[in-house]
């Protein structure tokens, strides 16, 4: 039988034993790694006495704003960069006109609502895309949403802008130069205010939004907040971004067996794999990676992807403590062999044998 990660069982070769043999009065149990209820392990035990309080309880939460994402084409004229970045403010380049107001744009949301098929060409836009993130943009400025807005294209050492939505979507004209040529271009844009400017943040980049111009960012919030001095990261495993988890489930994997190597990058577009490593048995470890959010059918999903999709050897889901607990049943019944390791633990673990690297990760 083959050894597991998450559960305790016997019979594992010394090269692999990444999970203590338990003692004999368990063997007839099995235990989920941080997952314990009635009976928990010595490891669980542990993890729990180091457990911190957190930074900040949901009253904290409950008043925070929320986080929008706003990209400056880097691509737009440097003299048109450097005008948004020293007035601190956001805008997006549609349809190059001076036919803009809010009158239209409420009046675009009436015809959506009606079901008219051109619905955008109300607001005098050709593309919905345009009023989308425009209607975005007053939702933002309504609530005094947080703004995190991207200035990739810029020259210099600060290319990030943070500050409250404030106020009304405005039309800024702004003359474009380039040698004799001059132009004259209208932006939509909308003022932040407590502005606050900043070296991009590589974590950050990597979680960016793909191809959006301006969108609610729930992914990114917390370390926002961070950035912003709102709200430090707690010092827990939901303050991780997807990347980081991947890599703090590695670490624990590596940390337990030394000998472990990867066979290709963390993530990466392998079909159900976030993990893929060799043990010197000539065995591989496939493992899934999600976040303590996932659960119920979409959890079951990535379960049975990852026993379809990964080659023989070891497969091991990393997830959330309860969503483990709940579909512990469905998983030993349909997913034979599979190795259910909470996130909570792992990185508890890990936060024990290695501070200083979980401190990095949540220092923005």
């Amino acid at each position: 039988m083959e050894p597991c990660l998450g559960r305790v069982r016997t019979g594992a070769p010394a090269c692999c034993a990444l999970v203590p043999p338990p003692a004999e009065d368990q063997r007839e149990h099995h235990h989920y790694v941080g997952c314990g209820d009635a009976e928990t392990t010595a490891c669980d035990r542990l993890i729990a006495s180091r457990r911190e309080p957190p930074t900040h309880g949901n009253a904290l939460m409950n008043n925070l704003p929320d986080v929008y994402f706003g990209r400056i084409d880097k691509n737009w004229h440097p003299n048109t960069q450097e005008h948004f970045w020293n007035s601190g403010s956001f805008a997006v380049m549609y349809d190059n006109k001076e036919s803009f107001s809010v009158e239209k744009l409420d009046a675009a949301r009436t015809a959506k609502d009606r079901g008219d098929k051109g619905w955008f060409t109300v607001a005098g836009f050709s593309t919905p895309a345009a009023v989308n993130s425009l209607w975005r943009m007053q939702a933002a400025a309504e609530k005094e949403a947080l703004v995190y807005v991207d200035f990739r294209g810029r020259d210099g050492a600060e290319t990030v802008l943070i500050g409250r939505a404030t106020g009304e979507l405005s039309l800024d004209e702004v003359t474009e130069t380039d040698d004799t040529v001059s132009r004259q271009c209208f932006y939509k844009g909308m003022g932040l205010t407590d502005v606050r400017r900043f070296p991009a943040d590589p974590v950050l980049t990597a979680m960016q939004p793909r191809q959006s111009t301006f969108v609610r960012w729930d992914l990114g919030q917390k370390r926002v907040w961070a950035m912003a001095g709102l709200a430090p990261l707690a010092s827990d495993v939901n303050s991780l971004t997807p990347g980081q988890l991947e890599a703090v489930c590695y670490e624990y994997l590596r940390h337990r067996n030394s000998e472990l190597r990867l066979l290709c990058r963390l993530g990466g577009s392998m079909r159900d794999i976030d993990i893929l490593g060799w043990l010197p048995s000539g065995t591989r470890l496939a493992a899934q990676v999600t976040h303590t959010s996932t659960g119920g059918k979409k959890l079951l999903s990535k379960a049975r992807g990852l026993m379809d999709n990964s080659p023989p050897g070891r497969r091991v889901l990393f997830a959330g403590r309860e969503h483990l607990k709940n579909a512990g049943p469905r998983l030993d019944a349909e997913c034979v062999g599979l190795e259910p390791v909470a996130v909570e633990a792992v990185f508890e673990e890990v936060k024990g044998h290695s501070p200083v690297l979980i401190n990095a990760m949540l220092t923005t």
